[in-house]
């Protein structure tokens, strides 16, 4: 076998582990990589100018460990930037033909490499790829499931649906998205101008690409929700992340909804979110506005009407 046809079979994963004050839960995180059973990995460490010890456990967990990788790398930032930045360093340090971004406080479970390998090995035209995920932590033991049909959609209606699916539980959030490093490359990384929010605009920006998302139906990390979550940190970054969404919700959607054509959508989201600026200008409430995307958003009534008469 030539070394081009090893490597087509036995790819380079990046496993970019993003971290910030994560020293409570990262050994977790780094252990679960460690004992992946898919071997050709590489593991990179990015810090977002931590201010408790997560460098130094990292760095130390590196020097323990290293053997264990292709190549181990820690990142490290004089001032803290947000997730967006944070993973394009990552990204920017990873040599991997596939990208597996992960927080410092998640956990990939035991095959998630080999399981997201096998899929992509079977599906040529694969770039993006969704599984699904557990979420768990002090008040969680719960698993999230998605409807496998919905990622088999044509680019042009699944960017609807994408765009409605956004705004409600579950979806792609980030722990379990697997995506090809030159895809990543090639639409710049993830959109700094939303700084906290980057797993949404990656979503709209992959598929506004006409790449077709896929979905592995089974669970293959572990989202940690706790109360000290990197967006749940302090007061402060919460406000950030909730500033964030609104801006890309009010804006980016409704551009892109106007530029396919979606024009009820669109008109849709102006409203909603005209609504909830004038009602509340000090804070975007997140839960509110999904609220009010069901309440006015006449597809989904309609397919609870069908429902219904089943």
């Amino acid at each position: 076998m030539t070394n081009t046809a090893a490597k087509n079979k036995n790819p380079l994963v990046s496993i970019i582990v993003i971290t910030y004050n994560s020293a409570k839960y990262v050994l977790e995180t780094l252990e679960s990589a460690k004992v992946q059973t898919y071997q050709n990995i590489e593991l990179i460490i990015s810090d977002d100018c931590s201010t408790d010890n997560t460098v130094e456990i990292c760095r130390k967990w590196l020097d323990e460990n290293k053997e264990r990788f292709v190549r181990t790398e820690l990142i490290t930032a004089e001032k803290n930037t947000g997730i967006a930045p944070n993973c394009n360093r990552g990204v920017s340090a990873a040599n991997g033909d596939w990208v597996k971004l992960i927080a410092g406080d998640d956990v990939l479970k035991l095959d998630c490499i080999k399981e997201f390998i096998n899929f992509v090995l079977e599906n040529k035209d694969a770039s993006f790829v969704v599984s699904a995920l557990d979420v768990f932590g002090a008040d969680f033991n719960k698993e999230i499931l998605f409807d496998e049909q919905f990622y088999k959609l044509s680019a042009r209606k699944q960017l609807k649906e994408i765009i409605k699916f956004l705004y409600y539980p579950g979806g792609a959030i980030g722990p379990n998205i697997f995506i090809r490093r030159t895809l990543l490359l090639e639409i710049n990384g993830f959109d700094e101008n939303y700084p906290m929010c980057e797993d949404y605009s990656l979503i709209v920006r992959v598929t506004r690409k006409g790449e077709r998302i896929l979905l592995i139906n089974k669970s293959l990390v572990m989202y940690r929700k706790h109360e000290s979550n990197l967006t749940a940190d302090s007061n402060n970054m919460i406000n950030l992340h909730k500033s964030d969404v609104f801006r890309f919700n009010s804006t980016i959607i409704p551009k892109v909804c106007k530029e396919k054509g979606f024009f009820l959508y669109f008109w849709h989201y102006k409203i909603i979110y005209f609504i909830i600026k004038n009602k509340d200008k000090a804070l975007f409430n997140y839960k509110i506005s999904r609220y009010l995307i069901v309440l006015f958003d006449p597809i989904t009534w309609y397919k609870k009407f069908l429902k219904f008469l089943k």
